[in-house]
């Protein structure tokens, strides 16, 4: 994870990505993907269902997350187990 922090602090600098020669879309099962204009985390809470996690936030009991989600996105993945 401290890799992971150290290289994104060398490619963002004030808010936009490097244009670096190894900055091109990434494909994946045909379809392409551009890097993101901004920073990008995705927190993945896997092995449990999604409504624990909504009735805990709504309890108190999830502050941190609560307080992560207030500040961006709360969007569901879809997967097959």
């Amino acid at each position: 994870m401290i890799s992971l922090a150290r290289h994104a602090s060398e490619i963002w600098h004030d808010g936009n990505i490097w244009n670096e020669p190894n900055m091109t879309p990434i494909t994946v099962n045909g379809r392409s993907y551009s890097w993101p204009s901004a920073p990008l985390v995705v927190i993945c809470c896997d092995g449990s269902e999604p409504d624990y996690m909504e009735i805990a936030m709504q309890k108190g009991l999830m502050p941190n997350l609560q307080a992560i989600i207030a500040k961006g996105e709360n969007r569901r993945g879809h997967s097959v187990i």
